[in-house]
């Protein structure tokens, strides 16, 4: 099972493709930290004075990097580094959570039935790693699928037109069984049917915990199925699943980081 992932950067674009009524280069030439950082901040200083001015970084013989920038309010420093990838950084949030939940666990059963406060105070850190693995794994999905749409795209459903503000809204159903295949070309449901069943399984194990509903059990209790559910869950099998969401829309998103 996947403990980490590398977290790319988001974009590298071919820099004679992208719209510019301006356009300015400038060479950094290397010099002491105190120096080069100087000159960024005046390049960024400049930068967010212009309203639709984005900066690329480019080193040597690679390619062109969409650098995200911004300023800090505390400091009023400006910074930029290369556009992040959300969808990387909610995939790897929910393997750390649910590494960090099976380690969780393997203290919850070790642990005295008979110290059932220390027992309390474990599974509540096993719900709260294993729930969070949970939502953020599909928190992954759903945000790839907005990464997928084009902004002018429309799509029917229903006999319905919809545009991309209307189409991310609607359920994951109808979010990857209907609107992908007219965007991509590509149905995972109908080439994947087994990981598609299991990440509607995850799907509603998320709704159950997001949308909380008491459940008055014979013995009074209102969430021990929920619980028992969430404790059983075997997240080796939904992990390859989503990472086969992943590929078959975008082979190489997903790479396993080995390093320590």
């Amino acid at each position: 099972m996947l403990r980490k992932i590398k977290i790319k950067t988001l974009k590298a674009f071919d820099e004679n493709r992208i719209p510019t009524t301006t356009r300015k280069e400038v060479n950094v030439p290397v010099s002491s930290p105190e120096q080069l950082e100087d000159i960024q901040q005046k390049i960024l200083e400049e930068v967010s004075k212009i309203p639709g001015a984005f900066v690329g970084l480019k080193k040597k013989d690679g390619p062109v990097v969409l650098m995200q920038a911004g300023t800090s309010n505390d400091t009023g420093k400006h910074f930029a580094f290369p556009e992040i990838n959300p969808v990387l950084i909610y995939f790897n949030l929910a393997l750390k959570k649910i590494e960090l939940s099976q380690v969780t666990k393997k203290s919850f059963e070790e642990c005295p039935t008979s110290d059932f406060i220390r027992k309390y105070h474990i599974f509540v850190d096993y719900f709260e790693a294993a729930s969070s693995g949970v939502v953020h794994l599909l928190g992954a999905v759903e945000a790839f699928y907005n990464q997928l749409l084009p902004e002018d795209f429309t799509v029917v459903i229903d006999g319905n037109e919809k545009r991309k503000n209307k189409l991310e809204y609607i359920s994951l159903d109808i979010k990857i069984q209907t609107v992908l295949p007219q965007v991509t070309g590509k149905d995972f449901p109908a080439a994947n049917p087994d990981a598609w069943k299991l990440i509607l399984e995850l799907k509603t194990l998320r709704n159950r915990l997001t949308h909380l509903k008491k459940v008055k059990a014979e013995n009074l209790t209102d969430y021990q199925k929920l619980s028992n559910d969430l404790y059983n869950t075997d997240f080796s099998k939904y992990i390859p699943a989503i990472q086969n969401f992943f590929d078959f829309y975008e082979p190489g998103l997903i790479e396993e980081d080995n390093e320590t």
